[in-house]
C-alpha cells in the first residue's frame, strides 16, 4: 500500500525530532573513546571540538554505533505511522535528504563531566537509524488486522478490570515494530505469524470467557512477539504444527541447565555471551537461573497460544 503524503512528512517530523532531542552519551560509547580513540575522560570534550570533524564516516560509525541503532522503543513511533504501508528505497533516501538539509546540530550529555558534547549530523548517524529502521520491511493487511483486534481487546478488558503499563498507542507501536521485520517475510513464515496471532486472540477469549485477569503477555504482547521471532530463527519450525515439540525440547533443555547453574555453568547461547568465560561467577547463578525460569516460562505461554492457533483454525476449517 503506498504512503500518503502526510505519512512521509510526520516520517520526516518523527526523525528531526528524535536527531533534535539531547542524547545521554551512551557507556559503549565512552569506552570506544577511551580504548580505540585513546583519549582520557576529560579529554572527550576536546576530541569533539578538534577531531571528530576529521575522521572518516565508516571510524565515526563505529565509534557510534550503538547510539544511532533503534531500539524497539525507537521504532514504534514509525510503526505507528506506517501501519501496514512500506517506504520504497527511494522514498527512504529522499526523507533522509530532507533532514540533512536541516543542517542539524546533535547533542550528547556526558554524566561523568556533567557537559553537553555537540557535533553535526552526519550521514552515518542517518543511516545507521533509518536502515535499521524497518522502514521498507511490510507488514500484510491481515496481520494488521489482528494486531488491532488483539490490542482493542487487551485494552477494551482493562477498562473494568486491569491497569495497564502503556498506553493503547504505545502498545500498538511495539507490537506494529515488533513485526516489521524480515524474518516473516518468507510465505510459509508468515503463516506461522498469523498462526500464533489467531491463537493469541482466541487464548485471550477463553481468559475474559472465563472472567479470568488477563496474563501478563496481554499487556506485553511486543515481548510475546520478540520471543517468537527468536524462537522461529532458533528452532526454524517449519508449520505452527512444529512449534510444541520445539518449545519441549527447549523446556527439558532449560530444565536439565538449570540442575547445573552453580556448578558446570550453561549451554544457553544468550548466556554465554553474556557471560565469557562459560561459567557462572560468584553471585550470578540466580541471575542465570532466572533467566532459564523465563525462558520456561516464555516457552509454555508458547505451547499455550500454539494449542488455541491448531483449535481455532480446525474449527475455522470445518
Amino acid at each position: 500500500m503506498q504512503m500518503t503524503n502526510e505519512q512521509i512528512d510526520a516520517l520526516f517530523h518523527q526523525l528531526v525530532d528524535d536527531f533534535s532531542k539531547h542524547h545521554p552519551l551512551m557507556p559503549q560509547v565512552v569506552q570506544e573513546l577511551l580504548n580505540r580513540q585513546q583519549v582520557t575522560s576529560d579529554q572527550i570534550e576536546g576530541f569533539f571540538k578538534e577531531t571528530l570533524q576529521s575522521l572518516e564516516d565508516w571510524t565515526i560509525d563505529l565509534i557510534f554505533s550503538p547510539q544511532f541503532t533503534p531500539t524497539l522503543e525507537d521504532k514504534a513511533p514509525y510503526a505507528n505511522i506506517l501501519q501496514n504501508r512500506t517506504l520504497s528505497n527511494e522514498q527512504c533516501e529522499q526523507i533522509k535528504a530532507k533532514v540533512l538539509d536541516k543542517n542539524l546540530t546533535i547533542a550528547f550529555y556526558f554524566a561523568e563531566q556533567d557537559i553537553t558534547l555537540k557535533t553535526d549530523l552526519h550521514d552515518c548517524f542517518l543511516d545507521r537509524y533509518v536502515d535499521r529502521l524497518g522502514l521498507t520491511d511490510s507488514i500484510s493487511d491481515s496481520v494488521l488486522q489482528h494486531l488491532t483486534e488483539i490490542i482493542k481487546t487487551v485494552y477494551q478488558q482493562s477498562q473494568t478490570s486491569q491497569a495497564t503499563p502503556l498506553t493503547q498507542t504505545e502498545a500498538m507501536g511495539l507490537a506494529l515494530a515488533s513485526v516489521r521485520n524480515k524474518t516473516w517475510q518468507k510465505p510459509e513464515i508468515h503463516q506461522i505469524l498469523e498462526a500464533y496471532l489467531i491463537g493469541l486472540q482466541a487464548f485471550l477469549d477463553d481468559e475474559i470467557a472465563q472472567q479470568s485477569e488477563l496474563p501478563p503477555i496481554a499487556f506485553n504482547l511486543h515481548n510475546a512477539l520478540l520471543h517468537l521471532v527468536d524462537f522461529v530463527k532458533t528452532y526454524r519450525p517449519e508449520a505452527i504444527a512444529d512449534i510444541p515439540k520445539l518449545a519441549d525440547s527447549l523446556i527439558k533443555s532449560c530444565e536439565r541447565d538449570m540442575e547445573t547453574v552453580g556448578s558446570q555453568g550453561f549451554h544457553d547461547e544468550y548466556l554465554k555471551n553474556l557471560y565469557a568465560q562459560n561459567e557462572v561467577t560468584t553471585g550470578k547463578s540466580d541471575e542465570v537461573w532466572q533467566h532459564y525460569y523465563t525462558m520456561i516460562q516464555q516457552a509454555n505461554y508458547l505451547k499455550h497460544i500454539v494449542s488455541h492457533a491448531i483449535k481455532a483454525m480446525a474449527k475455522a476449517s470445518v
